[in-house]
């Protein structure tokens, strides 16, 4: 599943996406850290998250995953079956997002990287889950881009969903695999 995204190129990105979609989002006082935050992200990294703050949203900084007592931190969790209060919820801004597979070249030892890019569209947003200070990416069945890549995919809300998510309005409807056509699929060199 999801374990690297890649993040807005600068974090004034995400401030331009935001006026397009009318949503205030008020803007961080602490400075950005000296890693994570643009380009490939992966998990324990800091990265640029929108929670909900009045009628719109605050950006910050948090850490990819929830610790765990054994193995690496808890960084996708499974959507179904559960509803998560607006405190519990986040957009983590997303220029796109890898998915790995075997190697199609036989002899390789490394997986096959693919990176999911939605064109027309210059960011999205994960959906996302808070504890704390650190956030965690919510899953769901794959959308027909997805599938032949991996059995699961990161919830995808695009900007008129965003407002949505933030207000806390019901999770139907908001988290759904994504239809065909959404994503462009493109390998990863290595």
């Amino acid at each position: 599943m999801c374990n690297t995204f890649l993040s807005p190129s600068h974090p004034k990105r995400i401030e331009w996406a935001f006026s397009q979609t009318r949503i205030p989002v008020r803007w961080p006082e602490e400075p950005m850290p000296n890693r994570g935050v643009t380009g490939d992200l992966r998990p324990t990294d800091p990265a640029g998250v929108v929670v909900p703050e009045g009628d719109g949203g605050r950006l910050t900084w948090m850490a990819w995953g929830f610790p765990r007592d054994k193995g690496g931190p808890l960084i996708n969790f499974r959507s179904e079956g559960r509803t998560f209060s607006r405190a519990d919820r986040c957009l983590v801004m997303a220029a796109g997002f890898y998915e790995t597979t075997d190697p199609v070249q036989p002899g390789q030892k490394r997986k096959d990287w693919w990176l999911f890019t939605a064109p027309g569209v210059e960011l999205f947003a994960l959906a996302g889950h808070v504890r704390g200070d650190r956030f965690t990416v919510l899953t769901c069945e794959p959308g027909p881009d997805i599938a032949p890549y991996h059995d699961r995919q990161p919830v995808c809300l695009f900007p008129d969903q965003w407002r949505g998510w933030l207000a806390g309005e019901p999770e139907a409807g908001l988290i759904a695999p994504t239809p065909a056509g959404t994503f462009q699929v493109s390998k990863k060199e290595t």
